[in-house]
């Protein structure tokens, strides 16, 4: 029984927010930086057996996804490996958006 909760514990997606605060504050800070807020990401994390899974979805419907593993550490500590991943997806994130809106206003 145990086995199966502690399974179960391990695919489960939390809000990197509350699992890493600092992470995601790093995150918002990165996106801002792009002027993007808050809402156009849903940041999640997945704890693994070599880390933990960052999962960041975007776009429209969040459609869009990036993922990538850390250590434990990598998140409480930002690191650059972690700065360069949430630079490369603000990036994404905003092309996406852009494309996005003009599809949506193509007639």
């Amino acid at each position: 029984m145990e086995l199966n909760k502690k399974k179960r514990a391990e695919i489960e997606e939390q809000p990197l927010r509350l699992a890493f605060p600092l992470s995601y504050q790093h995150l918002i800070d990165q996106f801002a930086q792009y002027h993007l807020h808050s809402y156009d990401v849903k940041a999640s994390v997945i704890a693994q057996v070599d880390g933990f899974l960052v999962l960041l979805r975007y776009g429209e419907g969040l459609s869009q996804s990036q993922q990538q593993v850390f250590e434990e550490n990598e998140l409480i500590q930002v690191c650059e490996e972690l700065t360069q991943f949430y630079d490369e997806v603000a990036h994404l994130c905003k092309k996406t958006l852009i494309a996005d809106y003009y599809k949506m206003i193509k007639p």
